[in-house]
């Protein structure tokens, strides 16, 4: 695991690599769900950042199933990416209920 951060930290632009999980799909195929921070900028320019993520993955660790998740460097809610509680309590009253 930590290759790998240490693999994509070192890509230009990326600013921070945490809440890595990568998990097995049967014995040869390999899937991985990250938080990647950049700088603030138009998402038609990070698509050259995730490229490049997506590149060093394939080719140093053969993982081709990718979830990368984007977050602005200006965020102030970093740490562990943790939702303030009054944002999660005011997203459940938009969450139906069910009943």
């Amino acid at each position: 695991m930590e290759q790998i951060i240490v693999s994509l930290t070192s890509i230009s632009g990326v600013d921070d690599v945490h809440d890595v999980h990568v998990w097995s799909i049967g014995s040869d195929n390999h899937a991985l769900s990250c938080h990647v921070r950049i700088a603030d900028m138009p998402i038609s320019e990070s698509d050259e950042i995730l490229r490049k993520v997506s590149d060093v993955l394939a080719l140093r660790f053969h993982i081709h199933h990718t979830t990368i998740q984007f977050e602005n460097s200006l965020c102030t809610i970093h740490p562990g990416c943790v939702v303030p509680v009054g944002s999660a309590s005011r997203q459940q009253e938009r969450v139906p209920s069910g009943n």
